[in-house]
């Protein structure tokens, strides 16, 4: 395979400059679901393991908005 090309190098530098850091919206969507499980957790009440699976179960649907739009921004 060998090492990139100058313009291997350039059209990922570019292709890098255009996405969107998800990091600061990747640590608060997982804030606001570790807040969620917590929750559940705390209150223990019976049926807390399928509020558990129901949790994990949504989690792409709960995802927060500014970091799906991030996703999408990016490719996935």
């Amino acid at each position: 395979m060998g090492p990139l090309t100058s313009e291997q190098t350039t059209r990922i530098e570019q292709g890098v400059a255009q996405m969107t850091r998800l990091d600061r919206f990747w640590l608060e969507d997982r804030r606001v679901w570790i807040e969620a499980l917590a929750d559940i957790l705390i209150a223990a009440d019976p049926d807390w393991p399928d509020q558990v699976r129901r949790l994990i179960a949504g989690r792409d649907e709960a995802l927060l908005p500014a970091y799906r739009q991030g996703i999408d921004h990016n490719g996935e």
